[in-house]
């Protein structure tokens, strides 16, 4: 079998059997990260572990060629690209969940925006009955000023408010 088949299988096909005795090969480089930062005192992030483990396959191979030092290499290229790939999932994914928040935002403003209109546009229907009352009454006193002083006028042609 081509050594880039069989690193294939131990990256992505990785029998059951092995999941159970190593984990996730992914979620063992992150636990790997951590010890390391801990260790030492850096902060590297798990592609730099991916990315010197392959750096120790090939230093072993400069030494003696061994296919497993090769295999091995393989894997973690493997490895290392998958969970690059992942994170460039999950950045999209939050792209895209972000832009549908802000979407979503956008939707709920106009809501309350025309929620806030139709409210003035109440307002300024009662403020209208309101001020035609206004007016009317007015003009009602106005004339009451002006019948007041009319010898001729009678209270029976007068409205009552």
């Amino acid at each position: 079998m081509n050594i880039l088949d069989r690193a294939n299988k131990i990256v992505n096909e990785r029998a059951e059997e092995k999941e159970r005795m190593y984990g996730p090969f992914d979620e063992s480089m992150e636990r790997a990260t951590v010890i390391f930062n801990a260790m030492t005192g850096l902060n590297v992030e798990p592609q730099v572990m991916y990315k010197a483990l392959i750096a120790l396959k090939l230093s072993r191979e400069y030494y003696s060629h061994k296919e497993d030092n090769l295999l091995d290499a393989c894997a973690f290229i493997g490895a290392l690209n998958n969970y690059e790939e992942d994170l460039i999932n999950v950045k999209d994914s939050d792209d895209t969940l972000n832009n549908i928040n802000k979407e979503l935002a956008h939707v709920k403003i106009n809501e309350k925006l025309n929620d806030i209109k139709n409210d003035v546009d109440g307002i300024n229907s009662v403020l209208n009955e309101n001020q035609k009352d206004f007016v009317e009454k007015l003009t009602w006193g106005a004339n009451q000023s002006a019948i007041w002083g009319d010898p001729n006028y009678s209270t029976q042609n007068s409205k009552v408010y």
